[in-house]
This record gives structure tokens, sequence and C-alpha cells, in this order.
């Protein structure tokens, strides 16, 4: 078994063998925390000082591995249940764009950090199954797959499924989050709170989902809210400063205000 760092490092520069890849990938599983805070150093720009750490999506990396194995190269990742005989010989066909796969992960990365707002068109899907995120007791920021990036407050939750970054991007909001947006004219970003749906091509707000009532305020840029439950569909436009609200099934009000929720 290699060193992680060494892994991890091949993995970046590209020279990781489809076993080294395969080694890298059973880790992920195994060594899940030491893998996470090992990958974070080897990022360049991540020393800034009191920089908030992106949440390790465990599962969007390794189904996006899986889901670019194929049958066209002589080695396969071994994903073993119990150590048996019978299951050792049980492998997946594994292809070189593996290798590219890794590459796009790391890229995902280098964008936050450089604070890149533009669109990286050569990213994966995400995986094939809804993903939730939950805050706990504390703020945790999130890295999506497109570049943007989600503050969650304490108490909230995050999904999105599998339509994320392919048309286009939508995510449930329950509780309050802060959306910085990756500017894509071809893909809207959409958020889905309440009654309300909030879309923006690149800008940053702030949505806070209550049982009663939903409030969206915009920071940067500009965001179409719309209630999408209730006919007529009531629809308005903000600017910065301004914030909509929203309760049960009344008409949505825009409200401007002095200072972010």
């Amino acid at each position: 078994m290699q060193d992680l760092q060494l892994l991890i490092q091949k993995c970046w520069n590209g020279t990781a063998s489809s076993s080294e890849l395969n080694e890298l990938l059973q880790r992920l599983d195994k060594e899940e925390g030491k893998l996470y805070e090992t990958w974070m150093q080897e990022i360049p720009g991540n020393t800034h000082p009191g920089k908030t750490k992106p949440a390790f999506d465990k599962a969007g990396v390794r189904e996006l591995l899986i889901s670019k194995i194929s049958v066209s190269n002589d080695e396969a990742p071994v994903i073993e249940m119990k150590q048996t005989r019978s299951r050792m010989f049980k492998i997946f066909r594994i292809s070189a764009a593996v290798a590219a796969v890794c590459l796009l992960i790391v890229l995902s990365y280098q964008f936050l950090f450089k604070g890149a707002t533009d669109n990286n068109n050569q990213l994966a899907n995400l995986p094939s199954v809804e993903s939730i995120i939950l805050s706990g007791d504390s703020k945790r920021e999130v890295l999506l797959k497109d570049g943007s990036t989600v503050l969650l407050y304490e108490q909230s939750s995050l999904r999105y499924d599998t339509g994320y970054n392919n048309k286009e991007r939508k995510l449930t909001l329950k509780g309050k989050a802060r959306f910085t947006v990756s500017k894509d004219k071809t893909r809207p970003f959409i958020v889905f709170s309440g009654p309300l749906s909030t879309t923006a091509l690149g800008t940053i707000f702030e949505v806070t989902a209550h049982d009663d009532s939903t409030i969206v305020f915009l920071m940067e840029g500009s965001v179409k809210v719309q209630n999408y439950k209730v006919p007529p569909f009531n629809t308005v436009y903000l600017v910065p400063g301004q914030k909509a609200l929203n309760k049960l099934d009344a008409a949505i009000a825009v409200q401007t205000v002095n200072n972010a929720l």
C-alpha cells in the first residue's frame, strides 16, 4: 500500500496508474478522514489563513469515479465487502479515462480557491442519486460541481439531484443559506424554498425558509423570485439591497433594507 500523500500527488499530476487510482478509490471508503486532510493539503492556494474548508462530497467523488469505469482496460477497481477468495476475482474494468476524471475533480476545488466564477463546462455530472447535505449545529461551506458555493447556516439542509449542472442547476433548501453563484447564462441557478423559486445567473443572495414564510435577500447582481405553487404565480425581480417576503398564500412583498439578514 503506497503512502497516501504520494498517491494523491500522482493523481494531481496525472502520473497515477490504473491500479493506483483503484487503490485511491478503495481508500476513500476506509480512510475518508485522512484522505480528506491530505487531499486538501495538496490543493494549490489552500493555505490562506481563516479560509473555510468546503464540504468533502465523498459520495460525489466515489460515484463520479465509478461512473467512468469501462471494460476497455486490463485493470479494475475492487470494492470488497468480505475478504474472501471468490470475491477477489469479481472486479470492474476501468479505462484510462479515470485519470482524466481525477483531474476534473481537482479542477473543481481549484476554482473555489482561485475565486473563479466562470463555469467549468468539463465537470462531470453529480451522482445518480439525490444528495442531502446537513449543516448540524454550525455553519458549513459547500462547493458545488459548477464552482458555485453555498454557506449553509445552522440547522439547515440542502438537496440536489441528478439534474444539477446539466441543463439547469436546481437545489432545494430548508433553513437558511447564502449562495455565491458561478455565472452561466445557459444554465439557470434555481433555489426552491417553500412555495418560492429564486433564479439567478451569477449573483450573491440569501434565502431563509421557515414553515410559514420565506425571505430572499439580494446582495449582488439580480434575481427573479416566483411563487411556483399558487396561481397566478406571482413573480418579482430584486435589485441589491431588496428582499422578497412571502407568507403562506399571500402575494410576494418587496422591501428595501439597509443590512443583510
